[in-house]
């Protein structure tokens, strides 16, 4: 029989204990009543190439009259505009252990409808394995010749 060391020890009873506080019909839910917001808007709709896309993304990791468990975790947002044949053209990614309003530029090269996606991961202990993605929001742009 092997022997568990001392983080994979750790990482398997807070993986049991998540897995208690959170049933795996869980997701549907908080689908019923979110207890996080994650909103990603732009400027505009319509841009020129070249011209520069603010975009901001709004995350509250709990919302008024919802609990988490009190266990170590933090939070990770990622932005990612991908372009209309779904290649990724920018990304970023975020850590925040509480709310966080994030504004970004970006600058086209080519035209095309665009879609910015911004999502939101559960992260235990900081450690990148052990991330459940939470919220999702997009918007979608155009970027027309000048």
């Amino acid at each position: 029989m092997r022997q568990l060391t001392g983080s994979a020890f750790l990482t398997l009873i807070l993986a049991l204990a998540f897995g208690s506080i959170f049933p795996a019909n869980a997701v549907a839910a908080v689908s019923a009543h979110p207890c996080s917001s994650l909103v990603v808007q732009t400027d505009s709709g319509d841009y020129a190439i070249g011209a520069p896309v603010k975009i901001t993304v709004a995350f509250l990791s709990l919302l008024p009259g919802c609990m988490e468990p009190m266990i170590a975790h933090d939070y990770v947002v990622q932005i990612e505009v991908l372009s209309a044949s779904n290649r990724t053209v920018y990304t970023s990614s975020h850590v925040t252990a509480r709310a966080l309003m994030i504004s970004e530029t970006w600058m086209p090269a080519t035209a095309g409808v665009y879609t910015i996606n911004a999502s939101a991961y559960f992260r235990l202990l900081g450690d990148e394995s052990i991330m459940t993605k939470t919220l999702e929001s997009s918007a979608t742009i155009r970027v027309h010749d000048t």
